[in-house]
This record gives structure tokens, C-alpha cells and sequence, in this order.
């Protein structure tokens, strides 16, 4: 046979059988047909010197050393037919990727295996299920995760600043397609500055069964685009954010200097549901200086998004007044959340915006600043204070000249159905141009401001009310007395007797006129109203079908005299109302003072009934009692029969004995309750005279001195 024969055997030979860069793994090679096929232990020490091959998994293969993929090239994993499962039942180990390029893991089912990619350049996940560990990729770049799933694993992104600063800007990339996380937690921190722009991508990337997607954004340079995403994660202990973007401990990492280059990161979501979670979108940070971020500008754009039915918040942003971060919200529907709160934040704008059957006020502004673009609507909400709209803590609503309002059916059970301002804390709606379209139906609130609380409009650019049938009003400004003429006499009183007055509390409305409302008033006392005190504070609102509040007691506590003293209703210090009074001393010799009260004598009476002692008297007692002294006295026996005359003995009245021991007779009798009845029976016994002699002045002050006297008697706070 020639040379030349013999070498074109060979050709043919070689290419019919596996080729040096191909390798079979299997823990049982004896049932596979291919080779070299080894377990994976064999290569898996020290792969570098398996550069530009390929390892077919066929089967199971049980991992007891970690897989070392230090600074190898063109590495393949992959299953075959995705029957392989790598395991590391009872030991934590990982694939490790370490300063390689080109490594490539597919169509590989992993479980409680963990993957560590470092410094390392064009890794590849797809095809690819993962269960029980994390992964972690810091600083790996040009990533690309597809058609994968992660089940009770956390998926961990961190990037960094590279060592030195390159002569331009490099940029890198992250492509997350068609990836699902169950039971699952992902984290992307971008805190490597601006020694390079990263570029995120992730799209039809799937967060549900109890995952958590955060995106921790330093000061760097980055791109981060998601799109046609899901994010469905019912709440579990230590998740309450299905998504969430937070500004993290490292803004200010190395900094790079490229010249041409404008300092501006975007963040942007479209086409995206956020549903069925705790919370659905979050935007936070750490409390920093305004200017922390120095000259980097971030965008965070969620756009033609769904947030609806979380069960705490659909919306939650807190920027704590970062100033360089701009939110801008378009074409996006809340609906059915919980709740929607904007604090902390001064750059937040709205485009096409609708917030619908919200359960705790469609919208919530505090201490924040934003900026209505386009149509904002708010339907069907319901809250406390504020139904559709709530303005807190001097938070600031910035109407644009395009800009256009609905208020439609929401309801709040307190004030504001529609909208609500909080004027004490001088927050505001500033209109930028006039005749801006406000739009005010079927709106509702349990007290005041059916459409509108808070809020006058009394500034040079107005709304266009489409509807202006409107009900509204707002803060109390003045305080006036319902039913009295300060013209009358001053009002007199005994110790122990409580002035009483109805006010009524009136607001401006929308259209500056003043409306009834609701409030807290001072109550000052004094000897004059300059020199009046703060007393107490008391909650005043109407009555139904009536502007009057129902009564306002107040009960000075001064010794009887005839010094004048001024008692004032307050709601703020120039608009005080005031009236005179006098406390008068108490007529016939009647004395407040319990201590100068005969009551010794009643304590011997009571102790002759209590026969056992325990003090207290059982009707048994007092019926054997009475039965001696009708029986052993005069007196008694010409009144035993309850008659004039008579000699049948009987047991005490119905009605005493009713008093004293209730209808069952089966209570006990009190040395107070015995005491209290004497006091009360004098008094009526002094009403009845006083009835004959038509003394009105004197009975009033006989129930209030006696009343007094009894309670002080009795130990119980007037």
C-alpha cells in the first residue's frame, strides 16, 4: 500500500470519528457510545488546557470538586438532549470561571451548583435550568442569558471599575432573553462609575412565584432597557418588591475622564406588567446630599406599563431628593393597587397617566415636585383624605400648558373626594398657563370637599372647569358662635357648671367664597382675651342637616367670684372669638367643698344595717334591721304599714328597695351609693321648692353646686 493511500485512509478515518476538540462526560461512560468520554473529575482540576473544545454531558453527573475554568478559551458545556443534570447533592461547589473568554454553558440542567464568573469576557447561559444556588457574574462582560430558568437560585450581576482608565470609553454589554425566575431572586449593581457604558437588556424576562428583580444603580454609565417583561411576585418573608431600582452605597466610584463624553444614564421600561405582588414598582435610595451624583444625570422612562392589584403599593418612589434623577411616567395604567406614593422626590413627571379603584388614595404626594405633561386621570379611587389626588407636606403639582385633569367617581370617607390639598403644610398647584381643562364628576367625600379640599382658585392662571357644579372646601379660616348675640349679657355660671357653645367653622372654596368646614379649635382662658391661656383643644365639625358643631363644653376651674373672665375659640392667633363669664357662688348655703359635708352620720346609719361587717348591706340585712325599729319604736309602729296609722308589719317599698338592691333585690348596698342617695334626694327635695316659688335662676345653681358636691363627695372626676 503507498504512502499516499495509507494517508487518505487516515483523512477518511479521522473524519468519521470524534474529533480532538470534542469530549463526552458521563459518570457511567460504559453506556456510552462516543468517545474520549471520562467523568467529569477527570477534566475538571484544571480545564485551561482544554481551550476551543467542546464537553458533552450525557446523563448524570455528580460534581465533588468544583469545575476550574481559569483563563480557558472557547469552552463549551453542553447537555445533550437537556438529559443531563449536574449535582452536588451534599457538597457547595461551583463552576468557576475565572479571567476566560467564550465560555458557553447550554442546555444544562444544574442543581445545587453554583457558577462563578469573574474578569472574564462573552459568557453564554442558554437553553439552561438552575436550582438551589446562585450564580454570580462580577465583572463579566458581553453577557448573553437566554431561554433559561431559574428556580430558588439568585442570579447576582455586579459591575465594577476596571483597574486603569482606558484611552476611550469601552462599552460592554448584558442581553437577558426569554428568562424566567421562580422562587428566585436577581440583582444587577452598576457601580463601576464611568470607566466604561454598560448596556442591559432584558426582555421577555419573566419574575413570578415570589421573585425579586433590584436594580442597584451607582453613579455609572449605563443603559438599561427592559421590554415586554412580567414581574408576578406574590409576597414571601424578606421579599416586598417584585422590582425595585435603588441608588446604592457606592455612588461615587473611580472616576475616568473622557472629555466628549455627556454624563447621562437611562433607565428605561416599556411594555411591562408589574401585578399581583406586595409592591410593584419601587424607585428608593439612601439618604445623601443633593449633590451626590455630582454631574451625572440619570432618566429612569416607564413607559405603556401595567401596575395592578399589589396589595401595599402599586407605586412607591423615594428618591430622597437626588436631584439629578429625572422619572418620567407615560402611557402607563395603576389600577386596583393598594396604594401609590411619591415622597422625597423633586423630578417626577406624568404623561397619559390614568390611576383607577386605588383602595388608600389613587395618588399620594409628599414633599416632592411633579410635573404634569399630558392627561392624567383618576377614576374610581378611593382613600381617607383625598380619594383621587392627595398633595402633602409641602409637595408641589406643576400643571404644563398641555396638560389635562379628570377627577371621575372617587370617593374619600373623610374630606377631598376628588383632590386634596394640605394648605398647612403651603403645598400648592401652580397652573403654567390659563384655562387648563379640569374635569370634576361624581365625586364624593364622607365630610367636606365632595370634589375639591384645599385648594382656591385665586391665582392669575385658572382651570377650565368643564364641570363647574363643584363642591369644595377647605381649611377653617374663621370661627363664629351658631346661636349667641355677643350683645346680651355676659354668661354666668356655678362651680362645676361647663360653658357651652355651638361654632361654626368656615373655608374658602374653589371659588373664594367661604363654606363650611371642619377643624381643631384652640381654647384659651383668661382674664381678658390678651391675656388668655391655652386651656385645651377641641375637634368641631356640623351637625348633619345643620352649619353648627354640636356642642363645645368647656368647664373653667375657678373659686366662685365676681371677677369677669374671657374664655376664647381659636383657629389661628389673629382670628380669635371670645365671651365673658362670671362664676357665681352658690345660693342657700350650698358648698362644693366635700370636707365641710355632715357625712359622719351617715357612716354610723349605714354600720347599724351592715350586720356582718363586710361593709356592705344585703337586703336580707336591711330588712331585719327595719323589722326591729318599726317594731320597737313610736314612731315605727304608727308607720310600719307604710300608713298614718296602722299595726300590720311589712317589708320595706317597692321602689327604695329597687334603688337599693335592684329588681332581683340580689345586689349589695354601698356606704357611696347610700350617700349619694340622701345628697340627691335633698336636692329634689330643693327643686320642689324652688319649683313653687319660680325660681329658675336658683334651681340651675342647685343642680350645679349639688352635682359638684356629690361628685366630689364620691371621689369622681367632674
Amino acid at each position: 500500500m503507498s504512502l499516499l493511500l495509507v494517508v487518505v485512509l487516515l483523512f477518511f478515518s479521522s473524519s468519521c470519528s470524534v474529533s480532538s476538540g470534542q469530549y463526552y462526560v458521563s459518570d457511567d461512560c460504559s453506556s456510552v457510545a462516543h468517545n474520549p468520554c471520562h467523568p467529569l473529575s477527570v477534566y475538571a482540576g484544571d480545564m485551561s488546557q482544554y481551550n476551543n473544545n467542546i464537553f458533552y454531558f450525557i446523563g448524570t453527573s455528580d460534581i465533588n470538586d468544583d469545575v476550574n475554568m481559569t483563563a480557558v478559551r472557547n469552552v463549551t458545556l453542553h447537555g445533550l438532549d437537556q438529559a443531563c443534570l449536574i449535582s452536588s447533592r451534599s457538597n457547595e461547589r461551583s463552576i468557576l470561571i475565572y479571567n476566560s473568554n467564550h465560555v458557553i454553558i447550554s442546555n444544562i440542567s444544574v442543581y445545587n451548583l453554583g457558577v462563578i464568573a469573574r474578569s472574564s469576557n462573552n459568557i453564554t447561559i442558554t437553553n439552561s435550568s438552575f436550582n438551589g444556588k446562585t450564580i454570580r457574574l462580577n465583572n463579566a462582560f458581553d453577557v448573553k442569558v437566554s431561554s433559561s430558568v431559574f428556580i430558588h437560585y439568585g442570579v447576582y450581576i455586579t459591575y465594577k471599575p476596571l483597574p486603569v482608565c482606558s484611552t476611550e470609553l469601552p462599552h460592554y454589554s448584558l442581553i437577558v432573553t426569554n428568562v424566567t425566575l421562580k422562587r428566585s431572586e436577581m440583582t444587577l449593581s452598576t457601580y463601576h462609575g464611568d470607566s466604561y457604558n454598560l448596556s442591559a437588556i432584558f426582555y421577555n424576562y419573566h419574575n413570578i412565584l415570589h421573585s425579586q428583580s433590584k436594580f442597584a444603580l451607582g453613579g455609572s454609565l449605563f443603559y438599561i432597557y427592559i421590554k415586554n417583561s412580567l414581574f408576578q411576585s406574590a409576597p414571601r418573608l424578606g421579599v416586598y418588591y417584585g422590582f425595585f431600582i435603588t441608588f446604592g452605597t457606592k455612588m461615587n466610584p473611580k472616576k475616568c475622564k473622557f472629555p466628549l463624553i455627556q454624563l447621562i444614564s437611562t433607565f428605561v421600561i416599556e411594555v411591562s406588567q408589574f401585578n399581583d405582588g406586595l409592591h410593584g414598582i419601587g424607585v428608593t435610595s439612601f439618604p445623601y446630599l443633593p449633590r451626590t451624583l455630582s454631574n451625572h444625570f440619570i432618566i429612569i422612562i416607564i413607559k405603556s406599563c401595567l401596575i395592578a392589584n399589589n396589595t401595599e403599593r402599586g407605586l412607591q418612589i423615594n428618591k430622597r431628593f437626588l436631584t439629578l434623577v429625572q422619572i418620567n411616567i407615560i402611557d402607563t395604567v395603576f389600577i386596583g393597587n393598594e396604594a401609590n406614593l411619591i415622597l422625597n422626590s423633586n423630578s417626577i413627571s406624568f404623561s397619559n397617566v390614568t390611576f383607577a379603584n386605588t383602595r388608600s388614595t389613587g395618588l399620594t404626594l409628599k414633599a416632592s415636585v411633579v410635573t404634569i405633561e399630558n392627561n392624567l386621570i383618576f377614576k374610581h379611587n378611593t382613600g381617607v383624605v383625598g380619594g383621587g389626588l392627595a398633595i402633602n407636606d409641602s409637595s408641589q403639582l406643576i400643571v404644563s400648558s398641555s396638560a389635562n385633569l379628570e377627577f371621575i367617581s372617587n370617593h374619600a370617607s373623610y374630606k377631598g373626594g376628588g383632590i386634596y390639598l394640605e394648605h398647612t403644610s403651603e403645598s400648592a398647584i401652580t397652573l403654567e398657563a390659563p384655562n387648563i381643562p379640569l374635569t370634576l364628576i361624581n365625586n364624593s367625600a364622607g365630610a367636606y370637599g365632595d370634589d375639591i379640599y384645599g385648594y382656591t382658585d385665586d391665582r392669575s392662571n385658572q382651570f377650565n372647569l368643564t364641570n363647574r357644579n363643584i363642591s369644595s372646601t377647605g381649611d377653617a379660616q374663621k370661627i363664629h358662635f351658631c346661636t349667641f348675640n355677643k350683645k346680651t349679657s355676659d354668661k354666668l355660671i356655678y362651680p362645676g357648671q361647663a360653658l357651652k357653645f355651638h361654632i361654626v367653622l368656615l373655608g374658602y372654596d374653589y371659588f373664594g367664597s367661604l363654606n363650611v368646614t371642619d377643624g381643631i379649635i384652640e381654647i384659651r382662658d383668661g382674664l381678658t382675651p390678651d391675656s388668655a391661656h391655652t386651656v385645651d383643644h377641641v375637634y368641631a365639625r356640623s351637625k348633619p342637616g345643620s352649619n353648627c358643631s354640636s356642642p363645645i363644653e368647656y368647664k373653667p376651674n375657678h373659686p366662685p367670684s365676681h371677677v369677669k373672665h374671657a374664655m376664647l375659640f381659636a383657629i389661628k392667633l389673629n382670628y380669635p372669638i371670645f365671651w365673658d363669664y362670671i362664676v357665681n357662688e352658690c345660693p342657700i348655703g350650698f358648698s362644693v367643698d366635700s370636707s365641710k359635708a355632715p357625712m359622719k352620720h351617715f357612716e354610723l346609719a349605714f354600720k347599724m344595717f351592715d350586720l356582718n361587717g363586710d361593709g356592705e348591706v344585703e337586703f336580707d340585712e336591711f330588712e331585719t334591721v327595719q323589722s326591729v325599729l318599726l317594731s320597737s319604736t313610736a314612731m315605727g309602729v304608727r308607720h310600719r304599714d307604710h300608713v298614718i296609722n296602722g299595726n300590720v308589719a311589712s317589708s320595706v317599698g317597692g321602689a327604695l328597695a329597687v334603688h337599693f338592691f335592684g329588681k332581683k333585690l340580689d345586689q349589695k348596698l354601698t356606704i357611696e351609693k347610700f350617700q349619694e342617695f340622701h345628697t340627691l334626694l335633698n336636692t329634689e327635695i330643693l327643686l320642689m321648692e324652688s319649683r313653687e316659688l319660680g325660681l329658675a335662676k336658683l334651681m340651675n345653681s342647685v343642680v350645679a353646686c349639688s352635682a359638684k358636691a356629690v361628685k366630689d363627695k364620691l371621689g369622681i372626676e367632674a
